[in-house]
C-alpha cells in the first residue's frame, strides 16, 4: 500500500515507557475511556504505533517477527483520510497511559470494478490449507455472506472521495494490551444501536489477528477487483525504506507494503485528480449532445457530456429546461440518456445540426497539481458531511446522466461545461483554448429514477419503494446538499431510489459474467468459430479484440488460440484494500477481508449491549488527562524539540544510515529501514557485532550486521533521538540490507 496523504507536523513519542504500561483488566477497572477528535488522533500517532509494538512484544516473545504491528505510515494515512472517523482510547486512570484504541469508519474503496464475491475462480481462499492453529478457518464457503454484502447500496467517484458503502462499517485500526475484545464488542454494540445505519462490519485482518476476529464472530469473505493500469499522474508522499527487509503490514492487512524512496511532491488520497483537457478540434462542430435537466428545491442544473461549443450547450440547456433527465416510462423507471437534437427550439440561436460534425478525439491527461496543506480534507461546507472519506470534492456538484438499460440509471455522471471551453465561435473567430472540465465517472449501485408528482418527501418515497430512507438520502446527497428525510420535494424533482437487491439477483449477475472460453483444436477463422460457438461474429470479435492484437473479422486463427465466447471481458483478481487500481500490487498480498453481519434493526434491543455501552459511558472522560512521564523518557523530554522545531531544522539524511538511538541501551547501533521526513519518525532494526574483519582496510575492526529478522528487535522511534554514524558498507549489497556488513567509524558530525 502506497499511502497518499497530506504532509503532517512532526510527531512525538510518549513521555513514558510502553513496557511499563499495565495490561487492562477485563472489567476495565482502573481505566478510563476517551473519544478523540481527528487532530487528537494525529497528535497521538507516535504513542499509537509504540503501543502496537509493545502489544506484539508481549503477545509473541518467542516469534516477534510472526505478528508485525501496524505501521505508522498506514496509521497516519487512515487517521488523515477516514471520514467519518470514530473511535476510542482506553487509558490508565492514574497515569493517562494508553492501553488500547480502536477506530472505525464507513467502508470505502477506490477500485471502480470492486465487488464482494467468495466464489470467483480467481480466489485462492477456498483452496488454502488452514495454518492458523489447526482449526478449520471460518470462511464464507457458499458465498452467501458476500452476496449479502454485494446487495448493499453504494455510490461515489473512485477518482475522488471513493466508492462509499454506507451500510458497511470498517474497523480500520485496532491495537490493545488486554482490552482488544472489549473494544470490538463495544464497537459492535454501538453499531447495533437503533439509530445506526450500518448492517455489516468488515475488517482487513493480519495473519496473526485472524483467530481473534474469528472468536468475535467474523468470517473470511471474498473480495475481488479489476484493475485498469492507468497512469493517473498522482504523486505520493512515500517513506524512505529498504526494500529487501520484510515490510511492516498495513492496518489490519496481510499484504506487504511496497514503499519506496520519498517523493518531494505530495498529493494525498484526499486531493482531487488530474483534470482532463479536450484536444483542439480541427474544425468547429458538434457530433451529439447528451443533456440532463434536474429540478429540485435547491437547484435546477443542466449537465452536458460532450458539447464542444457554448452555443450548442445553450441550445441543449434550453431544449431540456424543465424536462425529465430521461424518457419516463410512466412508472418511475427511466431509459437511456436523452439525445437532444432540437432543430426548431424557439430560444435557440441556431439548430444543432447546423454545425458540421467532427470525430471525437482522445482526451489527454494533464499533470495534477499538489494540494497545499491548507486545503481542507473534508467535503466543502456547502455539502453535508457524507459517508465518504475525507476527499476534496470537485468544484461543481455532479449530476446523474443516463442508463445502460431501460429502466435503470447509468453509472456515469458529468460536470457542467463552461461557455469558454473551446476554441471556435459561431462567427469563425478563434480564441485561446481553455481546458474542458473533466467528465466525472461515478459508480452507483442499481437504482431507478422517481419523479415527484405530488407532495412527497424522501421518507414517503422510501416507504413507497420499500427501501431505507437513509439509502435514498445517500444516493441523492451529492445533488441536493440540504436534502432531509422529511423535507417536502418540489414537483418534478428527480430522485434516485435504490433497487432492492437479493442474493438471487446478485448470483444471477455473477453467473452472467462468468467467462467461457473456447480453445481452437486446429487452425480456423473467426467466422467459423463463431458458428461453432453459437454466437454472432461481431460479438466474438468485440469480446476478443482487446485480448488478441490485430483481430479482425477476416482473421485466420492458429491452433491453440483461446477465444472468450461468453461472459465479462473484464479480468478480476484478488482485492488489495486501501490501494488505487493503478498501484503496482506485485509486492502486495491479497487482503484477508473478514465480515460480520449485524443484527437486523427490529432485533437491536440487547440487554448485554446496553450494559456494555452504559459501562463505557460510566468511565468516559471529555478530556484526555496529561500522560505522566516515567523511566528514562523523563530526561528525554528535556532535550526534545518543541513543536514545529523539527520542520525548521535542515533536512537530515537518515534513510539507510547506521544510527545510535538515544535512550535505547539494548543495542548500541541501529539501521534506519524507514524514514518519514515530515513526521520525523524512523523504523529501525538493531545491529550486532559478528566478529571482526579479517582483511582489507578494516582488518581487525568490529564487523556489524543486522540482527536476523526472525529474532525481532525492530523499533519505531522519533528521528530526534537518532544520531547518524559514519559507517562504511563493506560488501555494498544495496539490494539487501540483511547481507550487508558495516565498519562503524564514528559520529557523523555533519548530519546532526
Amino acid at each position: 500500500m502506497l499511502a497518499r496523504r497530506f504532509p503532517q507536523k512532526s510527531i512525538t513519542e510518549p513521555p513514558y515507557e510502553p513496557e511499563n504500561v499495565p495490561s487492562a483488566r477485563r472489567d476495565l477497572e482502573g481505566s478510563i475511556v476517551f473519544s478523540p477528535e481527528r487532530e487528537e488522533w494525529l497528535r497521538s500517532l507516535g504513542e499509537l504505533v509504540q503501543m502496537c509494538n509493545e502489544a506484539v512484544r508481549r503477545r509473541s516473545p518467542g516469534r516477534r517477527d510472526a505478528s508485525k504491528p501496524l505501521s505508522l505510515e498506514y496509521m497516519a494515512d487512515r487517521l488523515d483520510v477516514d471520514d467519518p472517523i470514530n473511535g476510542l482510547m482506553v487509558l490508565t486512570k492514574d497515569q493517562g497511559w494508553l492501553q488500547g484504541f480502536v477506530t472505525y469508519t464507513t467502508f470505502t474503496t477506490w477500485h471502480r470494478h470492486f465487488r464482494w464475491d467468495s466464489t470467483h475462480p480467481c480466489l485462492s481462499m477456498l483452496e488454502e490449507d488452514d495454518d492458523l492453529g489447526g482449526a478449520r478457518a471460518a470462511i464464507d464457503r457458499d458465498g452467501s455472506l458476500a452476496r449479502q454484502l454485494q446487495c448493499e447500496v453504494h455510490a461515489g467517484d473512485p477518482e475522488n472521495e471513493g466508492i462509499v458503502w454506507p451500510g458497511i462499517a470498517e474497523i480500520s485500526l485496532l491495537g490493545a494490551i488486554g482490552c482488544g475484545a472489549w473494544l470490538v464488542r463495544l464497537v459492535i454494540a454501538l453499531l447495533e444501536s437503533s439509530d445506526s445505519q450500518y448492517r455489516f462490519i468488515v475488517v482487513q485482518a493480519t495473519d496473526n489477528s485472524v483467530p481473534f476476529y474469528e472468536r468475535m464472530g467474523f468470517v473470511r469473505v471474498g473480495a475481488i477487483s479489476s484493475s485498469t493500469k492507468l497512469a493517473k499522474g498522482r504523486a505520493s508522499l512515500k517513506p524512505e525504506t529498504k526494500t529487501k527487509r520484510k515490510e511492516t503490514p498495513g492496518a489490519s492487512g496481510s499484504k506487504k507494503r511496497g514503499r519506496q524512496i520519498t517523493s518531494k511532491s505530495t498529493q494525498p488520497k484526499s486531493s482531487t485528480t488530474a483534470p482532463r483537457t479536450c484536444s483542439t478540434p480541427s474544425a468547429p462542430g458538434v457530433a451529439t449532445v447528451v443533456a440532463t435537466a434536474i429540478s429540485s428545491t435547491d437547484s435546477a442544473t443542466a449537465i452536458f457530456a460532450g458539447t464542444p461549443y457554448a452555443t450548442a450547450v445553450a441550445v441543449a440547456a434550453t431544449a431540456t429546461k424543465g424536462q425529465s433527465p430521461h424518457s419516463d416510462s410512466g412508472s418511475g423507471f427511466v431509459s437511456d440518456s436523452t439525445l437532444i437534437e432540437k432543430k426548431n427550439s424557439p430560444s435557440a440561436s441556431a439548430p444543432l445540426e447546423s454545425f458540421p460534425k467532427i470525430q471525437p478525439k482522445t482526451l489527454p491527461k494533464t499533470q495534477p497539481k499538489a494540494q497545499p496543506k491548507s486545503q481542507p480534507k473534508n467535503q466543502p461546507k456547502s455539502q453535508p458531511k457524507s459517508h465518504g472519506k475525507g476527499k476534496k470534492q470537485g468544484q461543481g456538484l455532479s449530476q446523474a446522466n443516463g442508463s445502460a438499460q431501460p429502466g435503470l440509471s447509468s453509472q456515469a455522471l458529468s460536470t457542467p461545461i463552461k461557455d469558454e471551453a473551446h476554441t471556435a465561435t459561431i462567427d469563425g473567430r478563434k480564441r485561446k483554448a481553455i481546458a474542458q472540465p473533466p467528465v466525472v465517472q461515478e459508480v452507483f449501485s442499481p437504482h431507478l429514477w422517481h419523479t415527484v408528482v405530488a407532495v412527497e418527501s424522501c421518507a414517503s418515497v422510501a416507504e413507497k419503494y420499500g427501501v431505507e430512507v437513509s439509502d435514498v438520502l445517500f444516493l441523492n446527497s451529492r445533488r441536493f446538499a440540504k436534502l432531509t428525510a422529511t423535507a417536502l420535494l418540489k414537483k418534478g424533482t428527480k430522485l434516485q431510489v435504490p433497487i432492492k437487491q437479493t442474493e438471487a439477483t446478485v448470483e444471477a449477475q455473477f453467473a452472467s459474467e462468468k467467462q467461457r472460453f473456447r480453445v481452437l483444436e486446429s487452425d480456423s477463422t473467426l467466422r467459423r468459430e463463431a458458428e461453432r460457438a453459437g454466437v454472432s461474429t461481431s460479438d466474438l470479435l468485440e469480446r476478443n479484440k482487446s485480448r488478441i492484437k490485430g483481430l479482425q473479422l477476416s482473421s485466420h486463427l492458429l491452433k491453440g488460440t483461446r477465444l472468450l465466447v461468453s461472459g465479462s471481458e473484464r479480468e478480476f483478481e484478488e482485492y488489495c484494500h486501501w490501494t488505487y487500481p493503478e498501484d503496482d500490487n506485485s509486492n502486495n498480498c491479497p487482503s484477508y477481508m473478514m465480515a460480520l453481519k449485524l443484527k437486523p434493526h427490529a432485533e437491536r434491543v440487547s440487554k448485554s449491549a446496553q450494559q456494555l455501552v452504559a459501562a463505557m459511558e460510566a468511565i468516559s472522560v471529555s478530556e484526555r488527562p496529561v500522560a505522566q512521564p516515567s523511566g528514562k523518557r523523563k530526561s528525554l523530554l528535556q532535550t526534545a524539540p518543541v513543536e514545529g522545531e523539527a520542520q525548521a531544522r535542515p533536512a537530515r539524511q537518515l534513510f539507510n544510515r547506521v544510527v545510535t538511538v538515544e535512550g535505547e541501551e539494548e543495542h548500541p547501533y541501529w539501521y534506519v529501514l524507514t524514514y518519514l521526513p515530515d513526521l520525523q519518525w524512523c523504523h529501525v532494526a538493531p545491529l550486532r557485532q559478528c566478529g571482526v574483519f579479517e582483511s582489507g582496510a578494516s582488518a581487525g575492526r568490529p564487523r556489524w550486521m543486522l540482527l536476523p529478522e526472525e529474532e525481532g528487535g525492530e523499533k519505531d522511534v522519533g528521528a530526534g533521538r537518532c544520531k547518524a554514524m559514519i559507517a562504511l558498507e563493506i560488501k555494498k549489497t544495496k539490494a539487501n540490507a540483511d547481507e550487508e556488513e558495516w565498519d562503524i567509524v564514528g559520529f557523523d558530525l555533519e548530519n546532526v
